[in-house]
């Protein structure tokens, strides 16, 4: 995983509903990996999106709480280039940050109403509990979490996000 199209790769994951654990048959498949240097991108190809970004902007994401950065620098499924494992493992969200992101996004990914943003909503709660609890978290829901989701009313979602949104 040294290179990849002559950019060298420092981490790799699966990203968005299959990382989750709430992907289903029409779902497309998402990737994160950040490069040493390079532009950043996102590219839809055949089906398959990936956000490509360079260190520095990885880390600056960390920094700021970005959820998506996040949930690639705590996925169990990152692939990472070896000389950079003891870097990207001492990495650590700065939990002021990230509460402000996650809450933001929170709410409006609840107020937008759609089911899918609601589920969204109430996934990033959890997640932003855990990080605030136990300083990391693992983006992989387990199945009572995705049964959770799937049973869930509008009503019950609020609640979930009122928690997080109330504090």
């Amino acid at each position: 995983m040294e290179f990849v199209m002559g950019r060298r790769v420092i981490l790799r994951t699966i990203h968005g509903s299959c990382l989750y654990g709430t992907n289903h048959k029409d779902s497309d498949t998402d990737w994160y990996e950040v490069y040493l240097t390079g532009k950043n991108h996102q590219a839809v190809v055949n089906g398959v999106d990936t956000t490509k970004v360079n260190l520095e902007t990885f880390v600056r994401l960390i920094d700021k709480g970005v959820p998506q950065a996040i949930e690639a620098l705590f996925s169990p499924y990152s692939v990472y280039n070896v000389e950079w494992r003891p870097f990207l493992s001492a990495l650590q969200p700065n939990v002021t940050n990230a509460r402000h992101t996650y809450r933001r996004t929170i709410k409006s990914q609840f107020l937008a109403g759609a089911p899918k943003k609601i589920k969204h909503a109430v996934r990033l709660s959890w997640n932003i509990i855990d990080l605030e609890t136990n300083g990391w978290y693992n983006p992989r829901l387990d199945q009572n979490h995705v049964n959770m989701l799937v049973s869930m009313t509008t009503d019950q979602a609020r609640r979930i996000v009122a928690g997080v949104l109330d504090d």
